[in-house]
């Protein structure tokens, strides 16, 4: 009898290890899942973190290719303020948000120079060589091949709206605005020094 009871404990004891031993296999999947998903996009309720950027900094400068591959350098001071949207293809906030930017182009665009800057090393290279033929951006797409400027700039998720004075400081940095609220924030950029 007792060997029976040892061998019912044992099996018992087999039993919760084995399910520990799953316990923690999940634990860990869901972490790897977790990781390997973007490392940018942000569910639309988790858009509104703002100022995330050393606001009244001066920006940091931007040297980044063009869609014709031009370098384009954008630093310091310069005649007009500065809108850089950080996007990518994948991004489906990004996507829902595009017509809204391109609206604010059409109505701001001659006083406020707008800048797409795609997160290039997050891309596959053929989907957005042909996203770029498909949707063109009605203004300047740059690409940022390396991730550096996102880095410089604390991109942590897509879109990433940063806006720039005049003087070449950081006003504002935030992550997926409503159409009104871009417009308020352009709006207040034209009145920076």
């Amino acid at each position: 009898m007792e060997e029976q009871q040892k061998s019912k404990v044992f099996v018992l004891a087999l039993l919760g290890t084995i399910v520990l031993i799953m316990v923690l296999i999940s634990v860990i999947w869901s972490s790897i899942q977790d990781s390997s998903s973007s490392n940018y996009e942000v569910k639309r309720e988790e858009t509104k973190v703002t100022n995330t950027a050393p606001v009244y900094k001066d920006a940091p400068d931007v040297i980044l290719k063009d869609k014709f591959d031009r370098i384009v350098t954008l630093k310091g001071a310069q005649p007009t303020g500065r809108y850089y949207y950080f996007w990518a293809t994948w991004c489906t906030v990004c996507q829902q948000q595009n017509p809204q930017v391109f609206a604010a182009y059409q109505k701001y665009g001659a006083n406020i120079d707008f800048y797409s800057i795609n997160l290039t090393d997050t891309e596959d290279a053929n989907l957005l060589k042909k996203y770029v033929e498909d949707k063109p951006f009605p203004f300047s797409m740059l690409f940022d091949a390396t991730g550096q400027v996102a880095k410089a700039y604390g991109v942590k998720a897509t879109p990433t709206q940063v806006f720039i004075s005049k003087s070449g400081k950081i006003i504002d940095l935030t992550y997926g605005l409503e159409a009104d609220e871009l417009d308020e924030r352009l709006a207040g950029l034209l009145s920076q020094p």
